[in-house]
Parts: structure tokens; C-alpha cells; sequence
């Protein structure tokens, strides 16, 4: 037996070793999913988040090896695996420190955009921009909240750039306070000219840029819609990220694919790759567009069953061209689902108010950056999770499942999401294999999945 990937800190530290009971029969516990490999066959425990690697030998008398059981592999036939995952989930979450500050900070400079997408989830939102005055209020709310810790920033809207003089000031104020900090920001990238690269870099500390495209230069150009377009908007967001590049910024690629599209983003997914391959802060992943379907079950598993076949086109392609890999296994338990319900994030809209999660914007308002009155009913309705029920009692990835009553994205659980999950984790663990195997730094850029897994 090897041990690929250990067991996770917080994990061992709840469980510690499980000891054989007298008299007692074991089996695999059922979250386990096994790869075969050419060494033996790769075991990926989901509650413990440990890979093991097991000779033909150990297989054959799986049940009788002690080691297993230590490690939780291996339970007693009468144990409830959910049980036991749910007590570990509450024992971990009692355990997280409380913070008494905010580091992570996404950040509405503006509701307005200079492009119109047909699906943007913003439509008929109010357009505002952030104020001067709203802006050093924010550094002086930032200064007071930081806890003396370095400070993410995440510029959102809208198009963010619309309105960058607000970025500006917000730097500039948190450079001038002494605040340490740095940033990202989502954009389609068509404001992302030289000069302003070079500022991004100075004052605004960017280290990553997420950028959509939503297809070739026809398609891309008729989706984005914009306003007022100087030439092909293409064309300018294609040299924009190279310019990114150059400068050593974080470029990762956002592909919208949808049932229109996924075949043209075959034919981007080339451009790009003869264009950036071999770029190493340059990556593309494929992100599949939701339905609006919410009242017809049944129609809405069909649509997303389809779409997640065109999903998995699109990824697979990308692999091939090395535009894209599936990283690594989770190293720790998971104790929240994203920012929403985070101590340490809160996102900041262009009046000044407070929100838990980006895609609400005129509702779940739980405070203001000029009060430090909270809506604590608000927040802690943020922390409620979706009960898991009887259709999740087979499952691999009930350990690791944290979805939220209020995510406006992640509510719905239907047989493709959990299709491409799956194929995402068995990929996964070959990864931590072949890194394991060549006892090298990963570049998942170089991965190529197996069909075999």
C-alpha cells in the first residue's frame, strides 16, 4: 500500500485512527471511488480526502487489511456513512476560529457595462457607479476591518473598468493607509489597454484577470453586444490579454458554452492555442451557461443532460490542446461553499451597502459600510445548507457536498452535474497519480485524463 495523497489534517485530527471491533465484518466505505492503474488500483477516500494505491494482492484481501480500517477506508457493515460524514462536517465547522475581520472584499465599482449579453444575470438591474465619496469611505471601512491582514480585492460589476477612476482612489487609499493588498478582477477585458495594464500593475497590485469569450470573432462580436465598438472587440480583447500576459498577470479564460455555441468554441479553443499555448499565466476552462427552466423538472434535467454532453466536448478538446486540466484533489474539508457564507468576504455594492453573494444586487442586504449595524437573521440565513436527502444516500460525493438554500446556482443537483463532477474527480486523482509518478511540481496544463478512468 502507497500513500498518494494523505489524509487531511483537520480530518485526522477529528477521527484519528479507527481500531477493528471484535467480531465485527468490514467493508469499503461506500463514498469511495476506485481507479484501476497499471500498478494496482488507485482508492480516493471522498470523506478523508486520502488517495491510496493498493497492489493486485491487497485487492484480492481488502477487507482483512487492518490498515484500511486505521485510515477509514474500511467500516464496519452496519455503519451509517452519512452519519458519520455529517458528525464530521459539524465537528469541523465548531472547530473553525471565529474572525474578527474581513481580508476578501469583492467589490461593485458599477452596474453599468459597456457590453450587453443576452444572458447576463444583471438584466434590468439599476445601473449605478460607485461615488468618490463612497470609495474613501470604503478605505476607511477596509483600514478599520482588515485586522492587520493583507487585503484581497475583486473588482466586479458590470464591467468594472467602466468606472476605474474608483479603483484608482480605493488603491491609492490603501497604499496611502498603509493596508498591504492585492487584486483581481473579472472583465471582458475590452478596457484592458496598455496604460491601463500598467496601472493595474503599479497601483492596483493585479495579479489575475478572469475574461469571457464567448466564441470566434463573429460570434463573440454578435454576443457581446457592445456599445459603441472602436473595430473588432475581438481583435482588442485578444491583444489586451496578451498585453496582460507580458506583464506577468494571471489570465484565465471563462468559455459561456451553451447549446448554440459549443461547437465555434471548438474553433476558439484552436485560435487561442496557437495564439497563447505555452503562455504559463495562461488558462481556459469551459463553463456551462444554466437554464432559465425553473418550473419544469423534467424539461430542465433534458436540457442540462444535453448541455452537459457539448460541456464535456469543449473540456475534453481544451485537454487535448493543453489549454486546460483538472487540477488537483481537495487537501482540506470543506467549511464553507464560497464567499456567501465566509466571515472574512463580504462584497460591497456601488452605494456603499453589504452583501454575502455577487448575484444580488437589490435584495440580502445585510449592512452598510457607514454602520456596523448587521441583518445577523440575513447572515445566518447564508449559512443554511440544503438537507441532503434520500436520492443523496448513494452518492461519492455526499462528504464533500456543501450546497446552500440560498445560492441562486448550485441548488439544483441533477444527473449531468453530477456526471461532469464525477469525470472532473477521477481525473483528478490520475493527475495526483502521474505527479506522485514522476515526483515532479504539477503542471496541469500538461495533463491528458485517461478514458480508462
Amino acid at each position: 500500500m502507497k500513500t498518494i495523497v494523505p489524509a487531511a489534517e483537520l480530518v485526522t485530527r477529528i477521527l484519528g485512527k479507527q481500531t477493528r471491533q471484535t467480531n465485527a465484518d468490514y467493508r469499503l466505505l461506500r463514498f469511495c471511488i476506485q481507479c484501476p492503474v497499471e500498478d494496482g488500483t488507485l482508492i480516493y477516500n471522498p470523506l478523508t480526502l486520502e488517495l491510496l494505491l493498493l497492489s493486485s494482492e491487497e485487492m484480492n484481501k481488502l477487507t482483512d487489511n487492518d490498515k484500511l480500517i486505521n485510515k477509514w477506508f474500511l467500516v464496519p457493515i452496519e455503519q451509517d456513512d452519512n452519519e458519520l460524514s455529517d458528525k464530521l462536517h459539524e465537528i469541523a465547522v465548531h472547530l473553525q476560529k471565529p474572525v474578527d475581520y474581513i481580508s476578501n472584499y469583492t467589490i461593485f465599482t458599477t452596474t453599468d457595462c459597456n457590453a450587453r449579453c443576452y444572458y447576463c444575470f444583471e438584466q434590468g438591474c439599476v445601473r449605478k457607479n460607485m461615488s468618490e465619496d463612497t470609495a474613501n469611505r470604503l478605505v476607511r471601512y477596509i483600514t478599520e476591518h482588515s485586522g492587520g491582514k493583507e487585503v484581497k480585492l475583486h473588482w466586479f460589476g458590470g464591467e468594472p473598468l467602466v468606472n476605474q477612476e474608483i479603483i484608482d482612489i480605493i488603491c491609492q487609499g490603501l497604499k496611502n493607509a498603509g493596508i498591504e493588498y492585492h487584486s483581481s478582477t473579472a472583465s471582458n477585458g475590452y478596457l484592458l489597454d496598455e496604460s491601463t495594464i500598467q496601472k493595474a500593475e503599479a497601483l492596483w497590485h493585479l495579479r489575475r484577470a478572469q475574461i469571457t469569450l464567448d466564441g470566434t470573432e463573429e460570434v463573440y462580436n454578435r454576443t457581446k453586444a457592445y456599445i459603441k465598438p472602436d473595430g473588432s472587440p475581438f481583435q482588442r480583447v485578444l491583444n489586451n490579454i496578451e498585453l496582460l500576459l507580458n506583464a506577468g498577470i494571471h489570465v484565465s479564460i471563462r468559455l459561456n458554452v451553451s447549446e448554440e455555441n459549443w461547437q465555434d468554441l471548438l474553433n476558439l479553443s484552436e485560435q487561442l492555442a496557437e495564439r497563447f499555448k505555452g503562455k504559463k499565466e495562461f488558462y481556459v476552462y469551459p463553463s456551462p451557461l444554466h437554464s432559465n427552466v425553473k418550473d419544469e423538472s423534467e424539461k430542465v434535467s433534458a436540457i442540462s443532460l444535453s448541455l452537459a454532453e457539448k460541456y464535456q466536448k469543449v473540456r475534453e478538446h481544451l485537454i487535448q490542446l493543453k489549454l486546460y486540466g483538472d487540477g488537483r484533489l481537495d487537501r482540506n474539508i470543506k467549511v464553507t461553499h464560497c464567499i456567501a457564507n465566509d466571515a472574512r468576504a463580504v462584497v460591497v455594492l456601488p452605494d456603499g451597502q453589504l452583501g454575502c453573494c455577487e448575484h444580488f444586487l437589490e435584495s440580502e442586504i445585510f449592512g452598510h459600510i457607514n454602520s456596523e449595524e448587521r441583518d445577523y437573521n440575513m447572515l445566518a440565513g447564508w449559512k443554511e445548507r440544503i438537507p441532503l436527502g434520500d436520492e443523496c444516500s448513494d452518492c461519492s460525493f455526499y462528504p464533500q457536498c456543501y450546497r446552500l438554500k440560498k445560492c441562486p446556482v448550485a441548488n439544483a443537483c441533477t444527473a449531468a452535474q453530477r456526471e461532469i463532477t464525477e469525470k472532473r474527480l477521477r481525473a483528478q486523482i490520475r493527475n495526483e497519480y502521474r505527479i506522485y509518478k514522476n515526483k515532479k511540481t504539477a503542471d496541469t496544463k500538461d495533463y491528458l485524463p485517461s478514458e480508462n478512468c
